[in-house]
């Protein structure tokens, strides 16, 4: 009962998502807020639509895949 009441609060608790939609809400309007949160979401649904699909073992087990998205995504960031 004690581990279901600690996951209980942690499930309720708001996390680094929420913080980041709260934040550009507040400091940049309601319309910043909602495109912060949709594309959250959107996110999360690429990652649980990959998942779902077993994309996610296939990229684990190839050593090459894996590469070649880890070095797509560093120089996505670099170009941002």
């Amino acid at each position: 009962m004690i581990v279901m009441s600690i996951s209980f609060v942690a499930m309720i608790s708001p996390g680094p998502d929420f913080l980041i939609v709260l934040r550009n809400a507040l400091g940049l309007g309601r319309k910043h807020g909602i495109a912060t949160a949709l594309g959250i979401g959107s996110g999360l649904s690429i990652h649980m639509a990959y998942c779902i699909m077993g994309i996610g073992l296939i990229i684990s087990q190839s050593i090459v895949l894996f590469s070649a998205i880890k070095y797509i995504g560093a120089a996505y960031l670099l170009w941002l």
